[in-house]
């Protein structure tokens, strides 16, 4: 079973003392690479696309959006997230 962390981004134009968000895939016995692609990027991209992970998240959109990100192994399983833009982020 896929399993990525929860993942909360911090809305487009936040301020000072914002950590980049991001998360880690995992799944018992496989050590390949995962896939990790925003379903709407004009909410949130992911980077890198293909790695073991970490991934990072950066918001694109606005306080109060969200979209989901779909983790894939290159054995057909995945799973998806969905990502909250919040605006916790303040200096």
């Amino acid at each position: 079973m896929l399993a990525p962390n929860p993942v909360y981004a911090y809305a487009s134009g936040g301020q000072g003392g914002c950590s980049t968000p991001g998360f880690n895939a995992s799944e018992t016995g496989y050590a390949g690479n995962f896939t990790a692609v925003s379903n709407n990027t004009s909410i949130a991209t992911v980077s890198p696309s293909t790695s073991t992970g970490p991934f990072t998240v950066t918001g694109t959109g606005t306080f109060g959006q969200s979209t989901t990100i779909t983790v894939s192994d290159t054995l057909g399983n995945h799973a998806t997230e969905t990502v909250d833009l919040s605006a916790i982020c303040l200096p």
